[in-house]
């Protein structure tokens, strides 16, 4: 009765923790809570199992249905036509087609009814999400999941005529070992061309989540929202990036001409003082499709506490103010091809020099690889020759 009593309390401390700091739970777990838990009785350990559940709301299907979309707006089904990537088919190796008869034409893709949380939901059956554990029994906690729900929940919320767009082969891979996995949403709204979800499971040796909004080219040469958070090793390495990347050609700022954006990140970044890193020059120049007001946190163990009571609220900062400044946007005087070309030249960019190129040759092999990466990650981008082994 004493260690049952003694369970509870560490999983309602744990739950607590986990409410407050998003990403730290493991930070506050315990060899010794852990031991208790072994040694509980099965009653106390399903009572707080069960609190869990609530919290996660992904106990089971019904559940999962009331828990992931508590709060949203009805919204009307609709006959919509998507192609895989993001409202831009890819008819031509060089990728280039005009703006506005993309947005007409007929192109390789779906017709689907477009209930967004239905759609959203069919695609979180399919694959067991949103997760709960590791697909490594290691237990390892799934650091990410909040940002990832909480995406999810802002974007049904908040974006006009919300619809996802089909991922095909690209929605989930699964390592040939059973220790790493990968699971990959997109969605499109009258606000942005394109919004990619990858999570990447791979347990206590690497945890990631990482997302790209692409404003509608109508609004104009806006800057990309940026969000990548990594840990690697049992969280002794760890690496956190949210940031409104341009894509016009003044990238280049002297301390007189700030993009105009910037302003306003400014005065959200101030506020945390943990993710006011620089980031190193191994991979990319911080002078192209980087600002000045980027969220950076390259961090150990020991800062864990720190760079985690700031990032969520950070993150959560920036991604309501890349929609708010997209809704302002609403006209523009930049020309829709224009804008087109530089979210490509973008995509080139990442792709040629993203290090997740390596990570995922690794645990998938070379071919699924360069596959992923440049016809789906950054799908504009100009893909290499692809050469069967």
């Amino acid at each position: 009765m004493k260690s049952s009593a003694v369970v509870i309390r560490v999983h309602y401390l744990l739950l607590i923790c986990s409410v407050m700091l998003p990403g730290c739970a493991e930070g506050f777990s315990t060899s010794g809570a852990r031991s208790a838990s072994s040694n509980s009785k099965s009653t106390s350990s399903s009572s707080a199992t069960s609190l869990l559940s609530v919290k996660s709301g992904v106990s089971n299907n019904n559940l999962r249905k009331s828990a992931a979309f508590v709060g949203n707006k009805s919204r009307t089904k609709t006959m919509a036509y998507i192609d895989h990537n993001g409202g831009v088919p890819s008819s031509s190796s060089s990728k280039s087609v005009d703006v506005q008869q993309q947005q007409q034409q007929s192109c390789s893709g779906t017709y689907f009814a477009g209930d967004v949380e239905d759609d959203i939901l069919a695609a979180y059956d399919k694959r067991g999400m949103p997760w709960t554990e590791s697909i490594r029994d290691d237990g390892s906690p799934l650091l990410y999941m909040p940002y990832w729900k909480f995406q999810i929940n802002f974007m049904k919320e908040n974006l006009s005529n919300l619809r996802v767009i089909p991922t095909g082969d690209h929605s989930y891979k699964e390592s040939s070992d059973g220790k790493a996995r990968i699971f990959n949403m997109c969605f499109q709204s009258d606000e942005y061309r394109k919004i990619r979800m990858t999570y990447y499971d791979v347990g206590h040796d690497c945890q990631v989540f990482n997302s790209l909004w692409y404003p509608n080219t109508s609004r104009g040469d806006l800057p990309v929202l940026g969000i990548d958070l990594l840990s690697f090793n049992g969280r002794k390495r760890n690496l956190a990036v949210v940031d409104f990347q341009p894509v016009c050609d003044q990238m280049k700022n002297d301390d007189n001409s700030k993009l105009h954006f910037e302003k306003r990140l400014a005065f959200i970044r101030r506020k945390y003082k943990s993710l006011q890193g620089k980031m190193s020059k191994r991979f990319y120049d911080e002078t192209q499709f980087f600002s000045k007001q980027m969220l950076f946190a390259k961090y150990d163990q020991e800062g864990i506490f720190d760079v985690c009571k700031d990032l969520f609220p950070a993150y959560q900062d920036y991604v309501r103010e890349h929609l708010r400044m997209v809704q302002k946007s609403s006209e523009s005087i930049a020309d829709d091809s224009y804008v087109l070309e530089r979210q490509r030249a973008y995509d080139n960019y990442s792709a040629e020099r993203d290090p997740a190129t390596a990570m995922f040759n690794k645990m998938f092999g070379k071919k699924w690889a360069d596959d992923f990466v440049f016809n789906f990650l950054f799908s504009l981008s100009d893909a290499p020759e692809m050469i069967d082994n």
